[in-house]
């Protein structure tokens, strides 16, 4: 075999390499696609979720603005109202009403209600 006949098998043998790292290439770099597409996929769900969410919560501040104008102005009633009873804000926690539970109270034993 003369110098020629090793220098081209060597220069077919690099070639053959060379076609098979770039097949191993394109092997590898179409395996991380479908990662990639999943956290793509998972992105845009996360996304959807968070403007989905960002659109409720500005449906539900102008609801809780109102309530709290709602309480604003029962606050306002109830003083008027106690100021026109001659009833001070000192003598409030002495003030019972009879009959009165607040929401959370279980009626007592006997209590009819």
């Amino acid at each position: 075999m003369s110098l020629t006949e090793i220098s081209e098998k060597k220069t077919s043998y690099q070639a053959q390499n060379i076609n098979l790292v770039l097949v191993a290439l394109s092997v590898l770099a179409g395996g991380q696609f479908l990662p990639g597409r999943k956290a793509e996929l998972h992105a845009d769900e996360q996304f959807r979720i968070t403007m989905s969410t960002y659109h409720d919560i500005e449906e539900i501040i102008p609801h809780f603005s109102a309530q709290d104008a709602e309480l604003l102005k029962h606050t306002k009633m109830l003083i008027h109202l106690l100021n026109a009873a001659g009833i001070t804000q000192e003598q409030l926690p002495d003030v019972q009403i009879s009959g009165a539970t607040s929401l959370h109270e279980t009626p007592s034993a006997g209590t009819q209600e």
